[in-house]
């Protein structure tokens, strides 16, 4: 049995225990953070922390066979902008927006990926200039998204500031930047999850 199976033998394995657990450890944190925003600083903070926090705890009980480190980059990159929203850090904090926009399209790409390219997984492994393309790709096309996303909820929330063009250019390139490190990891656990039988 592979190793990966049994939960992995060390940090190079996708599927080491310690993604696992970390995962679960931010999830549970954000939920904490969650509990006492709503008891010290009033429902609305409360409210939004809560929301990621339960999307996240739903997510890691549903899913079965994402790789624990996709896991946990997603985790952390949804506690960190679930913290940005809260508490509106992401431009008094320098920096922290363009990071929290490379971390959550890497997040989102890993994920969107695993599942979506699924059935053309041995040929992504077989072909790594197609990976790296398909991979980036996605995570562009997402980051797009989430820009309008974004966009729509300084709207919607009535925001005094809605970010500038130099901000959604900046959000865009670190979404870019994002999306090119889910290749490395992309390829990273395909060698691992997919057999060289299958690529033959």
């Amino acid at each position: 049995m592979q190793s990966w199976a049994a939960g992995g033998m060390g940090m190079k394995n996708v599927d080491w225990f310690g993604y696992r657990i970390c995962a679960w450890a931010i999830a549970g944190l954000l939920a904490t953070l969650a509990i006492y925003s709503w008891i010290s600083q009033g429902w609305q903070n409360g409210l939004v922390l809560g929301s990621f926090a339960v999307s996240l705890l739903l997510y890691l009980g549903l899913q079965r066979d994402a790789p624990a480190v996709f896991n946990a980059v997603l985790t952390a990159s949804v506690a960190m902008n679930a913290c940005g929203w809260a508490w509106k850090i992401f431009h008094p904090i320098w920096g922290y927006d363009e990071v929290s926009h490379a971390l959550g399209t890497l997040g989102m790409t890993l994920i969107f990926a695993w599942y979506g390219y699924r059935p053309i997984a041995a040929v992504l492994r077989s072909h790594a200039w197609v990976m790296v393309l398909a991979v980036a790709a996605l995570g562009v096309a997402l980051g797009a998204w989430w820009e309008i996303a974004e966009w729509a909820g300084y709207w919607l929330f009535a925001e005094p500031s809605v970010p500038g063009m130099q901000d959604e250019i900046s959000d865009l390139a670190a979404d870019s930047i994002g999306a090119i490190i889910a290749a490395a990891f992309f390829r990273w656990a395909l060698i691992q999850r997919v057999p060289d039988s299958a690529c033959s």
